[in-house]
């Protein structure tokens, strides 16, 4: 039985607008002081990369990660991991009990 994709990711012929974002480079301190004042808590036994968030007053959209390295670190992946948060909302909920 082949599983079906998931149906939030987009298929092939699609066609979505991005909306804008501001990205927001930080240090590991300042990373983590900023993701405890969006009211929200580090994970347990991990380390903070990067993280997504709107401003509710305006609907501006921020991504804020360390640092890039290099092209093809894991910042870049993280980087790409929160602006599709941005495109797809919240679609960790999709792979929750899988």
């Amino acid at each position: 039985c082949q599983k079906q994709p998931d149906p939030v990711f987009p298929k092939a012929g699609e066609t979505r607008e991005v909306p804008a974002f501001t990205w927001v480079i930080l240090d590991e301190k300042e990373l983590q002081a900023t993701y405890l004042a969006f009211g929200e808590t580090l994970p347990e036994g991990g380390k903070l990369m990067g993280f997504a968030a709107q401003n509710r007053a305006t609907g501006a959209q921020y991504v804020y990660t360390l640092p890039i390295k290099n092209v093809d670190d894991e910042q870049t992946l993280v980087l790409g991991h929160e602006v599709l948060h941005i495109i797809l909302g919240d679609y960790h909920s999709e792979f929750r009990g899988r």
